[in-house]
């Protein structure tokens, strides 16, 4: 397995108790456009991979108290070695709930500018109401 792919397992798996997603904070965010930085992303998805970092160094409070990874390496080994990771290990939601939370969010749209507003608001409308595979 790359070191790259254990972005997939860093993200979503269960590594702490009371703690959904979980950041990377270590060297390969240079060459994967800071993916790691996942805390982040999922609370601010609209800031771009250029940017984030600047999230992280102003909300440190806020970061720095949650479980972070520091080498994609070691979770890959945790995840083959340790009894307690492996595929068992992920979050699952009930398909109702992941439905309805796809369905209720909505991207916040009143500060866009004027110009060509409409367009991404329809864009936007339209793909948050698309039906969910």
């Amino acid at each position: 397995m790359h070191p790259g792919a254990a972005h997939f397992i860093q993200e979503h798996y269960i590594f702490r108790d009371g703690q959904e997603t979980y950041s990377y904070y270590g060297s390969g965010n240079i060459l994967y456009l800071n993916i790691g930085l996942h805390n982040e992303h999922h609370d601010f998805p609209q800031i771009p991979w250029t940017r984030i970092y600047q999230l992280r160094r102003i909300a440190t409070e806020f970061y720095d108290p949650l479980y972070a990874h520091t080498s994609w390496v070691a979770v890959i080994v945790k995840f083959i070695a340790s009894p307690m990771q492996g595929p068992h290990a992920r979050l699952a939601r009930p398909y109702k709930a992941h439905v309805s939370g796809r369905r209720d969010y909505r991207v916040p749209v009143e500060d866009a500018p004027a110009s060509g507003a409409g367009t991404a608001a329809k864009r936007r409308d339209s793909a948050i109401s698309a039906p969910c595979a």
